[in-house]
């Protein structure tokens, strides 16, 4: 069962998203997400016509194993040996975990968090490994999305409230990362 993979597309894209437009990505401080084990990575930037900005990453996995788990302490929105330091927590929902980083003492980001399989869209690194067991002991080939949404603050931007704003554009999460997955 450990050696199950789910079956991924050759590539992914990220998708069209209504009211907002894709734009190069560059951060104020390099802000690059870990995802070691994943087979697909992806990091792109959104403007809406209000001139929000929010950072997108998604990582797919085949798995969660040893070595391929997109929970996994040192993994996600906080990279060790970069500028980023962790502030403090955000306002965590069920399907998103918050978090404020800190870069150089004066940046300052929300990251997001959220994973989903097999139908279910998650904030909890602990529901993740337990879905992840059932679908080993099941047999079942699902893949993992991990999906940071991310928000710089500067000239008085409220992060979550742009995170916020994306999140109404893209509609149902877990249908949303499905769709840039390729299982929809």
């Amino acid at each position: 069962a450990s050696r199950m993979e789910a079956r991924l597309p050759p590539r992914v894209a990220l998708p069209h998203v209504p009211g907002w437009q894709q734009i190069a990505y560059a951060p104020t401080v390099p802000w690059q997400p870990r995802a070691s084990g994943a087979a697909l990575r992806l990091i792109g930037r959104y403007r809406s016509a209000a001139g929000q900005d929010v950072d997108v990453f998604i990582a797919i996995y085949a798995s969660q194993r040893e070595g391929h788990e997109a929970s996994a302490f040192g993994e996600g929105s906080l990279t060790p040996d970069t500028p980023w330091r962790w502030l403090e927590p955000g306002r965590s929902t069920k399907q998103a975990n918050a978090d404020y980083l800190l870069a150089y003492g004066n940046v300052r980001r929300l990251t997001e968090t959220s994973y989903r399989t097999g139908g279910m869209t998650t904030g909890s690194a602990v529901s993740l490994k337990l879905a992840a067991m059932r679908d080993h002991l099941l047999l079942r080939r699902q893949p993992t999305i991990l999906a940071i949404l991310s928000a710089e603050e500067h000239g008085g931007t409220n992060a979550a409230q742009t995170i916020g704003n994306f999140r109404s554009a893209i509609g149902d999460e877990g249908e949303w990362m499905d769709h840039i997955a390729g299982l929809r």
